[in-house]
């Protein structure tokens, strides 16, 4: 007699878009998706994976590593601060080794810290990188992306008319103040003419 092993299962999950399922059984964890460039990272499933870890890593200087992490667990504050410490020249390399399943998450993150964060030259570094390093899978994927980049591009444009502006305030300024300053020299330079013709007149007489 033949008997198939049974294979129980303790949950069952579907994606909000009904594309893809998971459950957990005896045979481990099962993942079924219609999208054929669905990519798992298991790394999600350590023991390892918690702040305490992230922030280590992140001041040992071990960037590649905590980044990932922080996306797995998907804190903002966590997130916010593991990007801040990576230094600009660093952020090439870093930008490389982000994970394909998280990369849709952190351009969405981005784009959230464009329109509020204070250090938009380091937003857009990271942006500019990531782009670059990560060019083919955005083309291969438009429709996955189209959210994150649609936030980038907003915030973007806001902050460059942000930016416009006050340039265009701080030459009015600058403008206002050159010609505060060259009052008075123009005043004592008259004052001098003035004085000069005087004298001038004082003597032909």
């Amino acid at each position: 007699r033949v008997t198939r092993l049974a294979v129980r299962c303790a949950c069952v999950r579907f994606a909000p878009d009904g594309r893809s399922w998971a459950a957990a059984s005896t045979e481990g964890l099962l993942l079924f998706s219609l999208d054929e460039a669905l990519n798992f990272d298991p790394t999600g499933l350590e023991l390892e994976t918690t702040p305490a870890a992230v922030v280590e890593a992140a001041q040992s200087g071990d960037f590649g590593r905590a980044l990932p992490m922080a996306l797995c667990l998907n804190e903002p504050g966590l997130l916010r601060g593991c990007w801040q410490l990576v230094p600009p020249e660093h952020i090439p390399i870093v930008a490389q080794q982000v994970p394909a399943p998280y990369l849709e998450r952190l351009l969405r993150f981005l784009g959230g810290e464009l329109e509020r964060s204070t250090h938009v030259h380091a937003v857009m570094l990271w942006v500019q990188q990531l782009l670059l390093a990560h060019g083919q899978q955005l083309r291969d994927r438009p429709v996955a992306f189209e959210a994150p980049l649609r936030a980038l591009h907003k915030g973007t444009r806001l902050r460059y008319e942000e930016l416009g502006h006050m340039c265009n305030r701080n030459l009015f300024s600058l403008d206002f103040l050159i010609d505060q300053i060259g009052q008075p020299a123009a005043a004592a330079e008259s004052g001098e003419q003035g004085g000069d013709e005087s004298g001038a007149g004082t003597a032909a007489a």
